[in-house]
């Protein structure tokens, strides 16, 4: 996109935001200066932007008789000064305004003011919030700044603002972005003292100026630091190149990178042709704009009166010696206007919206008259993508569900209907999953453009309702996601298939043709779960019959549904509502991301829960597992109603959020409250425990364990889940010598290995019910903030028949001796098995509490030296594993450690005392 910048700068000899978005639509359509000739990785703001500037091109050449082949090459100033290029929706503050912007202060740096003023133009017409418009004018002062000859020092100094201030028409900045200006970036741990390179505009501008700010003058070490915080890495590195690129200069980049650009003559070319246009305006060739108030132009845009207010720079006062056109912006002539995914495909013209729940409130006698269809020709997108069981991944962020409409969702606000569904995906996602997903957008219906013809259009009465908002516009079409499950072995040849399923719906081509081998290799996929606006896509069960079925219905419209809706506030069409009456105030996105970072994770466990108990091992014949099975459920249904509770708070707190009537800071209290922490801590016990009976479930369909087993088993272990062992008494502890030459070392451990007695321990079940940190002792509280659950005493789940001797004999197992020096890990090698064998994917390992089979511990340090280093420790404190001493062996005594293998067979490991203690 900053490549489609420049060629706008160039082509039209000046700022022309109508020609800017333009050629972003050739980008995002055709590949247009994209290295790869396609379009990729483009943000869900800016897409929405793209097409809400399509859209208004039709419109626009339709009102004005205008070819739509000629609309792209507009050059009557009065016509594109009647064009409003304001095309983001209300509150869009992502990062992709930002990593763009650099090539508008490079241009028009001479001119401070005008350099400022369009760079917060520039990010606006794509991302409308406030905080994005000020970080692009901060962010462009900066280059303009850099430009000038400015020290680092002066531009990360906390009063660049205020030394600044005419640069930017004494228009203050939004509170975020002043928090960033005054320093907010300055800390010394960087991602550990919560810099993230993050979607939200704000935190974007945040890592990268952390990255310049401590790159010790190094472009590489900043760049390689702004990749390094992870999360959007690409953009955080493209806005630190934008200002570090700008302030090293090009001959101090590192040339192996700068020897690796694609397409870099031409890059090169484009430049000095920049340069150069540049040049030629010299200070007076353009005169600033009369002074406008961004914020202005909001209050205008959200009152009744709606007056157009054009901005342009006459030809009369533009003294310029080039033929180009004058700088063309307009402030929206239009209602303020929300989107949400149409989930819900019950929705047509005229309908009411509750926003506040995000759902359609459906009325029987609605009648419209006077509405507008325009047809959009060729609007698709359609990708694949691979999984990852590394990536916590949000599905209905995949499909670009919109912010308000998902969290609503993921609480259960609004109910999971249409496409949405996918929140109900359960299966593991890892590296053989794939998403196909396919957006076809077709026509949009729409009402008259001004709230009087709206009001007019609209002929039933308005009943009293929940209503905030008014569907004043829909766009219709096909979206389907297809998740599929592939073979390892097949996975190649299915993913060359799915590209080329996905090239033939992007083209929009009626004939896939697949040779048989291909359409053969797909119906090998495992699994396909299919979710769509369109109910009978849903019932196909393989991705072959999908792909003709979306053929089949693009070519009827009739079968296309709802995709999206467009929302205008009650209050415009009916006068009965004032603004007091019906406040709607959207979450920011910061917000939302917390939310669901905080909430997701105990929603996905109360899912996997739920699932755990529909499992056909635990319908056993086995009295005693039954028994605990029903234990469990008990349990269950507890957890459920507290679950619910806690639900019910949250989804309370979102909605007085949106009405206005508490601070969007009450969520957060609520996040960082400890009863959620206890209840996720709670529900992984049960889980756990069902996982273990889930094992013992299998155990026992192999091998029949006798009710006097059971009651020996229970004998046996006291009622705290924990780590059980059995320890012989011995005559003094075993010592290694300080002499370990091979000949002695030799004859030591022979001697070891031969002696008859050792510790055994024994890794038991852990079916036990939770008794001292159990279910019902959190009910008792009626509430979590009380429960302190140890996770050394968390139960665990090791696969493992039932032992009643501590000492097998050594001719029916593996015996493995571990003999190291101190600290080498022969204690974590063991605890790292345990891990190994008791989970059954890396999933369900991140997911639990870590096995800890022997009390480890180990040592965190920070950058700071001043900082003395932390030791973390796990698990129970044990006699036989001392952590203080560090120039000492932490394991005192040998102990053996038995693991009994589902094909019969037995591993002991045997960990001993460290190598080398004098002590």
């Amino acid at each position: 996109m900053a490549l489609c910048l420049i060629n706008s700068l160039i082509a039209r000899h000046g700022f022309v935001p109508y020609d800017q978005l333009v050629r972003y639509k050739w980008w995002y359509r055709h590949g247009y200066m994209s290295s790869t000739g396609l379009c990729f990785d483009i943000g869900s703001a800016t897409t929405q932007s793209i097409q809400e500037f399509e859209r208004r091109q039709i419109i626009f050449a339709n009102e004005k008789n205008i070819l739509f082949e000629h609309l792209d090459y507009l050059s009557d100033h009065q016509l594109l000064n009647e064009f409003n290029v304001y095309c983001s929706q209300e509150g869009v503050a992502g990062n992709g305004a930002l990593m763009r912007l650099a090539p508008v202060p490079l241009f028009f740096h001479r001119n401070p003011k005008l350099a400022v003023q369009y760079s917060g133009i520039s990010g606006q017409i794509t991302h409308g919030d406030q905080k994005a418009y000020d970080s692009c004018r901060y962010f462009g002062a900066l280059i303009v700044a850099t430009l000038q000859g400015e020290t680092k020092d002066n531009l990360l100094s906390n009063r660049f603002y205020d030394n600044h201030k005419d640069w930017f028409n004494d228009e203050p900045l939004h509170p975020d972005v002043q928090q960033v200006v005054e320093g907010s970036f300055k800390r010394d741990g960087g991602y550990e003292d919560g810099i993230r390179g993050k979607g939200y505009i704000v935190s974007a501008l945040e890592a990268a100026l952390w990255a310049f700010w401590s790159d010790e003058d190094l472009f590489e070490k900043g760049a390689l630091a702004a990749v390094n915080l992870g999360d959007d890495t690409d953009t955080t590195a493209a806005i630190y190149g934008g200002l570090a690129g700008t302030y090293y200069g090009y001959k101090n980049l590192p040339q192996k990178w700068v020897d690796s650009v694609y397409a870099k003559p031409f890059i090169i070319c484009l430049c000095k042709w920049m340069t150069y246009e540049a040049e030629k305006l010299s200070d007076g060739s353009i005169q600033p704009e009369p002074h406008f108030s961004r914020q202005s132009s909001i209050d205008r845009r959200d009152s009744e009166a709606h007056s157009m207010v054009e901005r342009t720079i006459s030809e009369e006062n533009s003294v310029t010696t080039h033929s180009f056109p004058p700088i063309i912006i307009s402030t929206p002539a239009i209602m303020p206007s929300i989107q949400r995914t149409a989930i819900d495909p019950k929705g047509k013209l005229g309908l009411l919206y509750d926003a506040y729940r995000d759902r359609l409130i459906v009325q029987s006698d609605i009648i419209v008259k006077d509405q507008h269809l325009y047809v959009l020709a060729n609007t698709m997108k359609c990708f694949v993508r691979k999984g990852n069981s590394h990536e916590n991944l949000n599905l209905l962020q995949i499909i670009d569900i919109t912010n308000e409409l998902r969290l609503s969702v993921e609480l259960n606000i609004s109910p999971g209907l249409g496409i949405a569904k996918t929140i109900n995906y359960t299966s593991s996602i890892d590296s053989y999953t794939r998403f196909l997903y396919y957006n076809y957008l077709d026509r949009e219906e729409s009402l008259p453009g001004n709230a009087n013809d709206i009001s007019r259009s609209i002929l039933s009465p308005m009943p009293k309702t929940q209503a905030t908002h008014v569907v004043i516009g829909v766009n219709w079409g096909i979206e389907v996601l297809a998740i599929l499950q592939l073979s390892p072995d097949d996975a190649s040849k299915i993913d060359n298939v799915l590209n080329q399923i996905r090239e033939n719906l992007t083209n929009n081509n009626t004939n896939l043709d697949m040779t048989l081998d291909e359409k053969r290799i797909l119906n090998r996929i495992n699994h396909t779960a299919i979710y769509s606006n369109i109910y009978e896509l849903t019932q196909i069960t393989n991705v072959l019959d999908l792909c003709y079925k979306i053929v089949d219905v693009r070519a009827n419209r009739t079968r296309h549904s709802p995709l999206t809706y467009t929302l205008c506030p009650i209050r415009f069409l009916y006068p009965e509502y004032s603004e007091k009456d019906v406040t709607y105030i959207a979450l920011e996105p910061q917000i939302i991301e917390k939310i669901e970072m905080h909430l997701l994770s105990l929603y996905c466990q109360f899912k996997i829960l739920k699932k755990l108990l529909e499992h056909k091992s635990f319908h056993s014949s086995d009295e005693y597992l039954r028994q605990q099975f029903l234990d469990a459920q008990n349990q269950f249904s507890k957890l459920e109603k507290i679950y619910t509770k806690e639900m019910k708070k949250y989804q309370d707190c979102i909605i007085d959020v949106r009405k206005g009537k508490v601070s969007s800071n009450a969520i957060i209290r609520e996040l960082t409250d400890n009863h959620q922490n206890g209840l996720k801590e709670a529900i992984n016990n049960v889980i756990t425990r069902l996982n273990n009976l889930k094992e013992k479930g299998r155990s026992f369909h192999d091998r029949k364990v006798t009710p006097n087993e059971h009651h020996s088993y229970n004998d046996r272990h006291d009622t705290k889940i924990e780590y059980q062992s059995t320890k012989e008494k011995r005559n003094g502890n075993f010592k290694y010598p300080l002499d370990t030459s091979e000949k002695k070392f030799g004859r030591n451990s022979s001697s070891f290995v031969e002696r008859d007695t050792y510790h055994e321990s024994v890794l038991p079940y852990t079916d036990r019910p939770l008794k001292s940190h159990s279910t019902d002792k959190l009910l008792l509280d009626d509430g979590i903030g009380t429960v302190h659950v140890s996770h050394s005493k968390s139960s665990w789940s090791p696969r493992t028949y039932p032992k009643f001797s501590s000492l097998m004999p050594t001719g029916e197992t593996i015996n493995i001796l571990l003999l190291g020096e101190i600290g080498v890990g022969k204690s974590t090698f063991i605890n790292a098995f345990a891990n190994y064998y008791s989970f059954d994917t890396l999933d369900s390992a991140q997911f639990h509490e870590p096995v800890v089979a022997i009390s480890s511990s180990f040592v965190m340090t920070s950058r700071d030296l001043s900082v003395p280093p932390i030791r973390v420790r796990l698990g129970m404190t044990d006699c036989n594993e001392i952590h203080n001493n560090y120039d000492h062996s932490t394991t005192q005594e040998c102990k053996s450690y038995l693991f009994h293998m589902h094909d019969g067979a037995k591993i002991r490991f045997i960990d001993t005392p460290g190598l080398g203690d004098i002590h």
